[in-house]
């Protein structure tokens, strides 16, 4: 009988008692292997969708709050400067520039979290007309402003 693995007579797939292959054995070598070879490819596309749903969340939040800082400029002319940040959004600033036509109800329902759990960052130029909204993402705000796991929404 001609042997068919890759070294000789293994002891888990020959029957000591008559030498002959355990064929039992083999067949559910061959069905774990299909198995793992039919499910690891579903598992790793769930992962990645799991993780591309948080990328649109975010992405999907970041658009509702450039949309009001855009109201927001519209209503009283300039942005929220860096101190009154996305706060300004939901509350009258108290400081900084007067936001005198500053719309009853605000701009945004309320500041939403990243699907991390993180706030919304907001930079500003000191030209005030150029911001970027932006999410640390996965690895959040310890992993400093060099993460290239954030998303950035910059205008």
């Amino acid at each position: 009988m001609p042997n068919v693995f890759f070294f000789r007579n293994p002891p888990f797939l020959i029957n000591p008692r008559t030498g002959r292959p355990r064929y039992g054995r083999i067949f559910l070598i061959f069905l774990a292997v299909a198995a793992i070879g039919f499910a690891l490819p579903k598992i790793v596309t769930s992962i990645y969708k799991q993780h591309n749903s948080q990328a649109s969340i975010a992405q999907h939040d970041m658009a509702a709050i450039v949309q009001g800082l855009a109201e927001y400029k519209r209503d009283n002319g300039n942005y929220p400067n860096a101190e009154q940040g996305l706060l300004a959004l939901v509350l009258k600033p108290a400081r900084g520039p007067a936001a005198n036509n500053w719309r009853i109800g605000g701009y945004v329902d309320r500041l939403p979290h990243d699907p991390w759990g993180h706030s919304y960052q907001y930079r500003i130029d000191e030209t005030g007309q150029n911001y970027q909204v932006f999410s640390y993402g996965p690895a959040g705000p310890d992993a400093g402003d060099d993460n290239n796991d954030s998303l950035i929404f910059a205008r």
